[in-house]
């Protein structure tokens, strides 16, 4: 049956006198053309055409896209099963369990796709399912360590974010964050009703420790909803769970797999300034290395080889020296430019990374080791091309300010006065081009 809804002037009315009344009979399948999807009113399994997008009016788009989700495996489902549901046929490319053969098709597909998930994976994408708007991988990552990790450990939490995110498709294309998309899916992975406000309370402490840890309520408003969380909670408020900080280790390898192998400059011993003391500085320098740009611009020659008092105006000399939390300037070696006024020293005896905004004489701790220093770098530059959706690149920025400030709370601090801060909100309001990095 189709149905062209768009001059009708009661189209409420229509639905309730004629379509509805048709649904009622399972074998029914009804195609109605109409501006706003809400009007309707369905309560009942649907979905939505979008008669703009080629996959929808031309099977061959279809089965070409289809074909790019399931990346060339075979599945339980075919295209002519699932078209021209996108929503359910992005599942389906990727289910790798076998098909149930019985009931609605799309209770199938979910089931067909749980039971292909890891135990770890199917642990992630539940938790996942609770989530009442789309999260990047770093806040997704935060979820689940905070539901599981006392039980499961990093390493599997950890690994059954990675799998399960393999395993969907992103929440639109080009665009960096994660989300359920089948109702079917998201009930089946749902812990039991009796858990879910539980599962929700937990959900609204992470949130509420980003609020207060950034300051930032965005973070809490849309990506990490605080108060719909709390809501589904039946509670009014909760305590903040701080986060647990991602175990990462930094190697030649992780960084190569962002700069490449000529992407970066390890230090031969001799190299090594003799004023660097601090012995796991000394051998991150020439074991791992650092990257051979620095976050914005080329790095003119080699870092850590000569100390500021050899480099620097005597201006600039006295503003460094009339900090107290900093050693004497031949102790003090420059590893970064931020922007024309930030700097990034360390502490050659110590290997601590202190931030200094030059034309203030104004001193932070910002890394608790050059190896800090190396991944926060390696995760800017990791999201150089962030996607083409038009929102990709604030994604980003709330995604790496949950991330880094997780893994180094040094960071955390007032744009005002704080250079990292400033660097991702300035990435968050589109002041900043990641291409650049």
């Amino acid at each position: 049956m189709f149905l062209d809804a768009h001059a009708h002037r009661h189209v409420g009315r229509l639905a309730q006198d004629l379509i509805h009344p048709v649904l009622e009979d399972p074998r029914a399948c009804v195609l109605v053309e109409v501006r706003d999807p809400a009007e309707l009113g369905l309560d009942i399994p649907h979905y939505v055409l979008d008669l703009d997008d080629p996959r929808c009016t031309d099977r061959d788009a279809f089965d070409a896209w289809y074909g790019e989700q399931s990346g060339g495996l075979p599945g339980p489902f075919t295209a002519d099963q699932v078209y021209p549901n996108l929503g359910m046929a992005a599942v389906a490319a990727r289910a790798r369990g076998a098909d149930p053969g019985t009931g609605p098709l799309a209770e199938r597909v979910a089931r067909a796709w749980t039971d292909g998930l890891t135990p770890a994976a199917r642990a992630a994408a539940s938790v996942l399912s609770l989530a009442v708007a789309p999260v990047g991988r770093a806040a997704w990552w935060l979820l689940h360590t905070r539901r599981t990790v006392d039980q499961d450990g990093f390493e599997t939490a950890s690994r059954g974010v990675d799998e399960a995110a393999a395993a969907l498709p992103t929440a639109g294309p080009g665009l960096p964050a994660y989300a359920i998309p089948l109702p079917e899916l998201a009930e089946r992975l749902a812990p039991p009703a009796a858990e879910r406000p539980g599962a929700h309370r937990d959900l609204a402490a992470v949130a509420r420790s980003w609020q207060e840890i950034t300051g930032f309520d965005e973070i809490a408003w849309d990506y990490l909803p605080l108060e719909e969380h709390l809501y589904l909670a039946g509670v009014e408020e909760v305590a903040p769970a701080a986060p647990y900080r991602p175990p990462v280790r930094v190697t030649r390898a992780l960084l190569e797999e962002t700069f490449g192998a000529d992407g970066l400059v390890r230090l031969r011993p001799e190299q090594v300034h003799p004023r660097i003391t601090h012995a796991p500085t000394r051998d991150f320098l020439t074991d791992v290395g650092l990257p051979a740009k620095g976050l914005h611009t080329p790095w003119a020659g080699l870092r850590c080889v000569a100390p500021v008092a050899e480099q620097w105006e005597q201006e600039d000399l006295r503003r460094l020296r009339a900090c107290p939390e900093l050693p004497e300037p031949d102790s003090v070696f420059m590893i970064d430019t931020m922007d024309d006024d930030w700097r990034l020293l360390l502490d050659g005896a110590t290997g601590i990374v202190h931030e200094f905004r030059l034309r203030r004489g104004q001193v932070h701790r910002a890394h608790r080791s050059i190896e800090s220093y190396a991944y926060c770098v390696h995760a800017v530059c990791r999201w150089a091309n962030p996607g083409t959706h038009d929102d990709a690149e604030c994604w980003v920025a709330l995604n790496l300010m949950i991330e880094l400030y997780a893994y180094e709370p040094l960071l955390v601090g007032s744009e005002d006065d704080r250079c990292w801060p400033l660097e991702l909100g300035a990435l968050y309001n589109g002041y900043t081009d990641l291409g650049a990095f």
